[in-house]
Protein backbone atom coordinates (compact mmCIF):
# COMPACT_ATOMS: atom_id res chain seq x y z
CA UNK A 1 0.00 0.00 0.00
CA UNK A 2 2.85 2.24 1.17
CA UNK A 3 4.09 1.32 -2.67
CA UNK A 4 0.85 2.10 -3.90
CA UNK A 5 0.13 5.61 -2.86
CA UNK A 6 3.46 6.46 -3.49
CA UNK A 7 2.93 5.73 -7.09
CA UNK A 8 -0.49 8.10 -6.65
CA UNK A 9 1.32 10.63 -5.32
CA UNK A 10 4.06 11.25 -8.16
CA UNK A 11 1.84 11.09 -11.08
CA UNK A 12 3.29 12.85 -14.10
CA UNK A 13 1.71 16.43 -14.42
CA UNK A 14 1.69 18.94 -17.50
CA UNK A 15 0.05 22.09 -18.20
CA UNK A 16 -3.16 20.28 -19.59
CA UNK A 17 -6.21 20.39 -17.22
CA UNK A 18 -7.19 17.04 -17.49
CA UNK A 19 -3.27 16.27 -16.24
CA UNK A 20 -3.83 18.54 -13.26
CA UNK A 21 -6.64 17.12 -11.96
CA UNK A 22 -5.80 13.62 -12.49
CA UNK A 23 -2.74 14.77 -10.21
CA UNK A 24 -4.70 15.96 -7.93
CA UNK A 25 -7.51 13.50 -7.96
CA UNK A 26 -5.76 10.17 -7.60
CA UNK A 27 -4.07 10.67 -4.22
CA UNK A 28 -7.38 11.71 -2.46
CA UNK A 29 -9.62 9.54 -4.41
CA UNK A 30 -7.90 6.67 -3.94
CA UNK A 31 -6.99 7.41 -0.70
CA UNK A 32 -10.48 7.97 0.55
CA UNK A 33 -11.36 4.79 -0.55
CA UNK A 34 -8.66 3.31 1.60
CA UNK A 35 -9.76 5.10 4.96
CA UNK A 36 -13.50 4.88 5.16
CA UNK A 37 -14.13 1.58 3.08
CA UNK A 38 -17.00 3.03 1.01
CA UNK A 39 -17.92 1.86 -2.61
CA UNK A 40 -16.12 3.02 -5.53
CA UNK A 41 -19.48 4.14 -7.23
CA UNK A 42 -20.46 5.80 -3.58
CA UNK A 43 -17.26 8.02 -3.99
CA UNK A 44 -17.74 8.42 -7.86
CA UNK A 45 -21.40 10.02 -7.39
CA UNK A 46 -20.41 12.05 -4.28
CA UNK A 47 -21.45 15.57 -4.46
CA UNK A 48 -19.67 18.28 -2.95
CA UNK A 49 -22.77 19.21 -0.79
CA UNK A 50 -22.22 15.66 0.27
CA UNK A 51 -19.45 16.47 2.30
CA UNK A 52 -19.44 18.47 5.55
CA UNK A 53 -16.04 19.44 6.80
CA UNK A 54 -16.74 21.06 9.68
CA UNK A 55 -17.75 17.59 11.19
CA UNK A 56 -15.66 15.43 9.08
CA UNK A 57 -18.67 13.28 7.90
CA UNK A 58 -20.07 12.17 4.08
CA UNK A 59 -23.80 11.71 2.95
CA UNK A 60 -23.47 8.62 0.79
CA UNK A 61 -27.01 8.97 -1.17
CA UNK A 62 -26.04 7.27 -4.03
CA UNK A 63 -25.46 3.50 -2.68
CA UNK A 64 -26.05 0.03 -3.77
CA UNK A 65 -29.75 -0.23 -3.53
CA UNK A 66 -30.12 4.20 -3.54
CA UNK A 67 -29.51 3.14 0.48
CA UNK A 68 -28.62 6.17 2.30
CA UNK A 69 -25.99 6.38 5.09
CA UNK A 70 -23.61 8.22 6.66
CA UNK A 71 -19.61 7.87 6.97
CA UNK A 72 -17.94 9.63 10.01
CA UNK A 73 -14.21 10.33 8.79
CA UNK A 74 -10.62 10.12 10.71
CA UNK A 75 -9.83 13.91 10.97
CA UNK A 76 -7.11 13.67 8.84
CA UNK A 77 -9.20 11.93 5.65
CA UNK A 78 -11.37 14.99 6.28
CA UNK A 79 -8.64 17.49 6.08
CA UNK A 80 -6.83 16.06 3.15
CA UNK A 81 -10.43 16.38 1.47
CA UNK A 82 -10.91 20.03 2.67
CA UNK A 83 -7.53 21.07 1.61
CA UNK A 84 -8.16 19.05 -2.26
CA UNK A 85 -11.65 20.95 -2.39
CA UNK A 86 -9.70 23.99 -2.08
CA UNK A 87 -7.27 23.56 -4.52
CA UNK A 88 -9.59 21.95 -7.77
CA UNK A 89 -11.66 24.60 -6.41
CA UNK A 90 -9.35 26.91 -8.51
CA UNK A 91 -8.97 24.54 -11.67
CA UNK A 92 -13.05 23.56 -11.46
CA UNK A 93 -15.05 26.49 -9.71
CA UNK A 94 -18.53 24.88 -10.89
CA UNK A 95 -18.17 21.57 -10.15
CA UNK A 96 -21.17 19.68 -8.75
CA UNK A 97 -19.21 16.36 -8.03
CA UNK A 98 -16.37 16.54 -5.08
CA UNK A 99 -14.59 14.22 -7.72
CA UNK A 100 -15.19 15.70 -10.99
CA UNK A 101 -13.47 15.62 -14.48
CA UNK A 102 -11.87 18.00 -15.94
CA UNK A 103 -14.58 18.33 -18.83
CA UNK A 104 -17.18 18.38 -16.01
CA UNK A 105 -19.38 15.10 -14.61
CA UNK A 106 -18.75 12.44 -12.43
CA UNK A 107 -15.85 9.59 -13.01
CA UNK A 108 -16.57 6.62 -14.81
CA UNK A 109 -16.73 3.09 -13.67
CA UNK A 110 -13.85 2.32 -16.04
CA UNK A 111 -11.68 5.31 -14.85
CA UNK A 112 -11.10 3.98 -11.94
CA UNK A 113 -10.23 0.89 -12.28
CA UNK A 114 -7.89 1.60 -15.50
CA UNK A 115 -6.39 4.50 -13.31
CA UNK A 116 -6.03 1.74 -9.91
CA UNK A 117 -4.52 -0.86 -12.02
CA UNK A 118 -2.14 1.11 -13.52
CA UNK A 119 -0.98 2.72 -10.68
CA UNK A 120 -1.02 -0.31 -8.94
CA UNK A 121 1.33 -2.13 -11.68
CA UNK A 122 3.56 0.24 -11.11
CA UNK A 123 4.12 -0.60 -7.47
CA UNK A 124 3.53 -4.11 -7.51
CA UNK A 125 3.72 -7.43 -9.37
CA UNK A 126 0.91 -8.97 -7.57
CA UNK A 127 -2.15 -9.38 -10.30
CA UNK A 128 -5.40 -9.56 -9.79
CA UNK A 129 -5.94 -6.71 -7.37
CA UNK A 130 -9.42 -4.67 -7.76
CA UNK A 131 -10.28 -1.60 -6.72
CA UNK A 132 -13.07 -2.65 -4.48
CA UNK A 133 -9.94 -4.77 -2.74
CA UNK A 134 -9.36 -1.41 -0.88
CA UNK A 135 -12.78 -1.76 0.39
CA UNK A 136 -12.38 -5.48 1.92
CA UNK A 137 -8.90 -3.98 3.42
CA UNK A 138 -11.25 -1.64 5.45
CA UNK A 139 -13.65 -4.33 6.58
CA UNK A 140 -10.24 -6.73 7.35
CA UNK A 141 -8.54 -4.29 9.01
CA UNK A 142 -11.38 -2.94 11.18
CA UNK A 143 -12.03 -6.91 12.50
CA UNK A 144 -8.49 -7.79 12.65
CA UNK A 145 -8.48 -5.17 15.34
CA UNK A 146 -11.38 -6.55 17.30
CA UNK A 147 -9.54 -9.94 18.06
CA UNK A 148 -7.31 -8.61 21.38
CA UNK A 149 -10.34 -6.21 22.60
CA UNK A 150 -11.47 -7.52 25.64
CA UNK A 151 -14.80 -5.40 25.45
CA UNK A 152 -15.43 -7.03 21.70
CA UNK A 153 -18.84 -7.17 21.05
CA UNK A 154 -21.20 -8.53 18.44
CA UNK A 155 -23.94 -5.89 19.22
CA UNK A 156 -21.41 -3.16 18.97
CA UNK A 157 -18.18 -3.34 16.59
CA UNK A 158 -19.96 -5.42 14.08
CA UNK A 159 -23.08 -3.27 13.94
CA UNK A 160 -21.35 0.23 13.85
CA UNK A 161 -18.78 -1.48 11.07
CA UNK A 162 -22.11 -2.51 8.93
CA UNK A 163 -24.00 1.01 8.99
CA UNK A 164 -20.47 2.29 8.22
CA UNK A 165 -20.36 0.38 5.34
CA UNK A 166 -23.85 0.57 4.29
CA UNK A 167 -25.00 -2.60 4.39
CA UNK A 168 -28.41 -3.52 4.73
CA UNK A 169 -27.92 -6.27 6.89
CA UNK A 170 -25.59 -7.72 9.17
CA UNK A 171 -25.06 -10.84 7.23
CA UNK A 172 -23.32 -8.90 4.48
CA UNK A 173 -21.12 -7.62 7.06
CA UNK A 174 -20.88 -11.15 8.87
CA UNK A 175 -19.00 -12.12 5.22
CA UNK A 176 -15.85 -10.88 6.37
CA UNK A 177 -15.73 -13.06 9.40
CA UNK A 178 -15.08 -16.03 6.29
CA UNK A 179 -12.04 -14.53 4.95
CA UNK A 180 -10.10 -13.37 8.05
CA UNK A 181 -8.25 -16.00 9.41
CA UNK A 182 -9.19 -17.32 13.38
CA UNK A 183 -12.04 -14.43 13.43
CA UNK A 184 -15.10 -16.92 13.07
CA UNK A 185 -13.71 -18.73 15.86
CA UNK A 186 -12.95 -15.56 18.30
CA UNK A 187 -16.75 -14.74 17.11
CA UNK A 188 -17.88 -17.76 18.56
CA UNK A 189 -15.72 -17.80 21.65
CA UNK A 190 -16.57 -14.20 22.99
CA UNK A 191 -20.27 -13.92 21.97
CA UNK A 192 -21.46 -17.56 21.00
CA UNK A 193 -24.44 -17.17 23.52
CA UNK A 194 -25.73 -13.92 21.78
CA UNK A 195 -24.45 -14.29 18.57
CA UNK A 196 -26.41 -17.97 18.03
CA UNK A 197 -29.51 -16.08 19.40
CA UNK A 198 -29.40 -13.21 17.19
CA UNK A 199 -27.60 -14.90 13.75
CA UNK A 200 -29.09 -18.01 13.49
CA UNK A 201 -28.44 -18.98 9.69
CA UNK A 202 -25.86 -16.90 8.14
CA UNK A 203 -26.00 -16.67 4.36
CA UNK A 204 -22.44 -15.44 3.42
CA UNK A 205 -22.82 -13.66 0.10
CA UNK A 206 -20.40 -11.14 -1.75
CA UNK A 207 -21.59 -7.79 -2.35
Amino acid sequence: MQRFFYECDNITVNRSLLSKVRHLTCPVFFRLLYSSGIRTTEARLLRKVDFDPIEGVLNIQKSKGYDQHYVALHESMTALLVRYDQIISKLLPDRTFFFEKHNGGHFSRQWVTQTFYTLWQKANSATGVVPYALRHNYAIENINSWAGNDSFGLSEHLLYLSKSMGHRNLSSTLYYYSIVPRLADILLEKTEVGFNEIVREVTYEKE
